[in-house]
């Protein structure tokens, strides 16, 4: 399943359509549970996959709602048989990110999903930060973007994504994703800037 998982989020990020290994990753963790239903990472990885779906079906301009809502499920279920595993809740952010993100793009509100995905990205850092911090300076993007939808300045969300993307960083050096995250806050703090009339 994580082969056809790395294909699809590979795929992706090559503006492929992924829809066809996601397919095929969700099959073979289907096959796992039912071969061994307390195995916590057929789970995870199911998990894991629909999440990547659902962000999938953001991208596309869909709603992804349900998928998260049976990834969350999927991610539930893990929890339950190795809570001291740190991919369920980090994996639960990531889920909650993209309802987020999908209710800032509607026009509502996100905070109640930020606040969610904050909880969960913190119970995985106390389990094993690797990880936890990138995913922490995607979600303060976010509650940057939020805070600017509602014409507020971003400074503090901001300032906690670039900080998140710096602890990730010196963690891990090759972590890319968490630069890309602390560009976008740069980029959100700046056109805040010039919205407002002030050096940018």
């Amino acid at each position: 399943s994580m082969a056809y998982f790395d294909l699809a989020a590979y795929e992706r990020a090559r503006g492929v359509d992924p829809s066809d290994s996601l397919a095929r990753a969700m099959a073979a963790c289907d096959e796992a549970t039912a071969i061994n239903p307390n195995d916590p990472y057929a789970y995870n990885n199911l998990g894991m996959t629909l999440v990547l779906l659902a962000r999938h079906e953001l991208d596309s301009g869909l709603d992804p709602r349900p998928t998260v809502e049976r990834a969350l499920n999927e991610l539930e279920k893990s929890a339950k048989i190795d809570p001291e595993d740190p991919t369920p809740p980090l994996e639960t952010g990531k889920a909650y990110r993209c309802i987020a993100e999908y209710e800032l793009l509607q026009g509502r509100d996100p905070s109640l999903l930020i606040e969610k995905a904050t909880r969960s990205i913190e119970g995985s850092r106390m389990l094993k930060p690797s990880g936890a911090d990138t995913e922490a300076a995607a979600v303060w993007v976010c509650a940057g973007e939020a805070e600017v939808a509602s014409g507020r300045s971003p400074d503090l969300m901001v300032r906690r994504a670039i900080e998140s993307a710096r602890l990730a960083s010196r963690t891990n050096p090759a972590d890319f994703e968490s630069r890309i995250h602390a560009g976008r806050a740069h980029v959100l703090q700046a056109s805040w800037l010039i919205r407002n009339h002030r050096p940018a």
